[in-house]
């Protein structure tokens, strides 16, 4: 019935524009000629994905195979209006979304002007209009996507001081979600030398960041998943692999594009931010909804852990509910008490996880999460308990065209 196309950028016809997120587009038409001249201009947008569907194919059941549409463009030609009508009463398995409906007729067909404004088209213009004329358009419905979307939460795990375990319990927290949460749930290592993440789970990535951020144009679901390693059939995982160091390095400002694009598909996305704020990727603290700042029984840890809460604070404008303090390896019998930390850091919430060197050790050398290994384990019930308290209920799904051509 219809064809998808992806549009390259690397058509060279004309000049090239941009869009902030990718739109994808459905485009009726009923003649060649039109089929042919909106192809070539829609080639020139570097984010568009269309869809090109003929009119007299255009059906409830042929329509549902298709991607959700941002934006549906028409020619007015045939009984263009009759099929728009039906689409507006078809029941298409597709979440909640604001189409924007935009018709392409003749310059001086004042009959289907009003058609198109009773339909309620976002827009009337030339069949033979270039890019240049509607471009501004797709610009502001992708700057509308950017403001209406749903993005997952951004957990950061860092250390207040080297070898806190930001990194186990950053693991383990994302193995723990994705029990609950398959296929959902996205754990990042951005350690561009030392990355301990394929060791800790036992994994061999045959793709990391690297390759993420070259077809981050590109980007879609099925190849985010053809891109992560998964791990235990549940949990997503990519981070830089290794002999890409100085790659990943001049590549790894990239990485703050990448991550709102990776939130657009999962629920939870979790970085390991052990080795504390590096400069390259500071842009990806202040947009967090979550930082976990871990921390142990001794003097330099807390210090630490005082001077980064007011650098997050004061530097990167994070709020104090957005911080939540770890104690990690946590001992009642040492100096350092939970009213010590809460003193130091007021007004932040402190969850601590126990002392269980025997369990943390055994699991790490095994190269199986904690939270899987000893499951029912102090250490293990400590971190379920610190992810189930950051797990909302879950939306429910409306349908779709309940807002279309609004």
């Amino acid at each position: 019935m219809g064809e998808a196309v992806p549009i390259k950028n690397n058509i060279g016809v004309g000049v090239q524009f941009s869009l902030k997120t990718n739109l994808h587009i459905w485009t009726l038409h009923s003649s060649n000629e039109f089929k042919s001249h909106i192809r070539s201009e829609l080639a020139r947008s570097k984010n568009t994905v269309v869809e090109y569907i003929s009119l007299s194919a255009v059906s409830e059941e042929g329509l549902s195979s298709f991607h959700e549409p941002d934006i549906i463009i028409v020619e007015a030609s045939e009984d263009w209006a009759e099929k728009i009508a039906d689409l507006q009463k078809y029941n298409l398995p597709f979440g909640e979304n604001e189409v924007s409906l935009l018709v392409f007729g003749d310059d001086n067909d004042s009959g289907n002007l009003k058609l198109a404004l009773k339909l309620g088209a976002a827009d009337y213009y030339s069949r033979h209009a270039e890019i240049e004329v509607f471009v501004p358009f797709l610009r502001e419905i992708a700057e509308r996507k950017i403001a209406n979307r749903k993005m997952g939460e951004l957990f950061l795990f860092m250390n207040a001081k080297g070898g806190n375990g930001a990194s186990t319990l950053a693991l383990n927290s994302a193995v723990a979600l994705a029990e609950k949460f398959p296929n959902q749930v996205l754990l990042i290592d951005i350690d561009t030398q030392f990355g301990l993440l394929n060791e800790y789970l036992d994994i061999s990535p045959k793709y990391g960041l690297v390759e993420a951020i070259e077809t981050l144009q590109d980007m879609d679901e099925a190849s985010i998943s053809s891109l992560v390693t998964k791990y235990g059939g549940k949990l997503h995982t990519i981070g830089f692999t290794r002999g890409q160091s100085s790659i990943a390095i001049a590549k790894s400002t990239d990485v703050q594009k990448l991550i709102p694009m990776l939130r657009q598909y999962y629920k939870y996305v979790i970085i390991d931010f052990s080795r504390g704020i590096d400069p390259i990727f500071s842009p990806l603290v202040t947009p967090a909804t979550k930082i976990f700042l871990v921390l142990q029984q001794n003097y330099m840890s807390l210090k630490n852990t005082s001077h980064l809460v007011k650098s997050l604070k004061l530097e990167f404008g994070v709020v104090t509910d957005s911080l939540n303090i770890v104690i990690n390896r946590f001992d009642q019998g040492q100096s350092i008490s939970i009213k010590d930390v809460e003193a130091t850091v007021p007004n932040i919430k402190v969850d601590v996880i126990p002392n269980d060197f025997k369990n943390a050790n055994e699991s790490a050398n095994l190269g199986k999460p904690v939270v899987e290994y000893r499951r029912k384990s102090a250490i293990g019930k400590a971190i379920n308990k610190l992810c189930s308290d950051l797990m909302p209920e879950e939306s429910k799904q409306k349908g779709w065209l309940a807002r279309l051509f609004s």
